[in-house]
């Protein structure tokens, strides 16, 4: 069958064309919708190239990556340079808004509990513990263990937001050590700890741990700051403030039995 297209001669049908043709409307939908299926079913049967599969992470990557949700070493708050921690606690309020008042709301920032029975206020601010003994007495040498910087008198400021110390709580490089007896602080060029020891202390990295925060862990927890912590997992001379502590304590006799030795009397002759 030839048929003619804008005056010329067009080329003859195939069979299939004209057997559709010649059919009803209906049918030849029909079957133009079943012969397009077969034709995709067919593509898509066919061998197709093997997907590019990303590379495995290492070990490094994997537990950076675990750490947050965010990379902080691509942030420019965090580029520094950082005279103080309290320098960095500003540059990581910039994202963190409300951070700092959250802190402010726990235990671990005010070192205080009132006793809702007698209205009573407790905590390490304010009892004797067993270990510093009392916190006014020792404000510089205690507070290594607070999150907070510059604690070194009653009247410290426990309203503001940058004495919020965020590193000793993120840190993930281990480290990052308050010194005993800057309050709070750091060292933030190199220091002999103790003075008179000889041992060399090191300035923190500040651009380095901010830039390496993560999660907090039992790591973070009072292990790499406070010398009460230290204690419990090593001898009592692995801190500068223990090994200060053992040299100002006066010795004392070795306790006596509790036992006294029975004497027994005569009876009279």
């Amino acid at each position: 069958m030839v048929a003619m297209r804008g005056g010329t001669r067009a080329p003859p049908l195939l069979q299939g064309e004209t057997s559709m043709l010649m059919m009803p409307s209906g049918r030849a939908l029909t079957l133009a919708l079943a012969l397009s299926f077969t034709a995709a079913a067919g593509a898509a049967d066919a061998p197709q190239p093997a997907a590019q599969q990303p590379a495995a992470p290492s070990t490094a990557d994997l537990k950076k990556l675990l750490m947050s949700t965010a990379d902080h070493s691509k942030f420019k708050q965090l580029e520094g340079p950082f005279a103080t921690g309290p320098d960095v606690t500003k540059a990581c309020l910039e994202c963190h808004t409300e951070a700092a008042k959250q802190v402010h709301r726990t235990k671990h920032w005010t070192w205080e509990f009132l006793n809702p029975d007698n209205n009573q206020r407790l905590g390490k601010k304010n009892v004797i513990n067993n270990f510093c003994i009392s916190v006014p007495s020792n404000y510089g040498f205690c507070v290594p263990c607070h999150v907070g910087y510059g604690w070194k008198y009653a009247n410290f400021d426990f309203g503001s937001e940058a004495n919020v110390d965020c590193l000793v709580c993120h840190d993930t490089t281990g480290s990052y050590k308050k010194i005993p007896g800057r309050a709070g602080h750091p060292a933030y060029e190199e220091m002999e700890v103790p003075p008179g020891s000889g041992k060399k202390v090191k300035p923190a990295n500040l651009v380095k741990i901010a830039q390496n925060v993560g999660k907090t862990s039992r790591d973070t927890c009072g292990a790499s700051t406070c010398p009460a912590a230290a204690t419990r997992r090593s001898p009592p001379t692995a801190t500068a403030h223990t090994s200060a502590a053992r040299r100002t304590r006066p010795t004392r006799p070795p306790a006596r039995r509790a036992t006294a030795t029975l004497r027994t009397r005569r009876k009279p002759g």
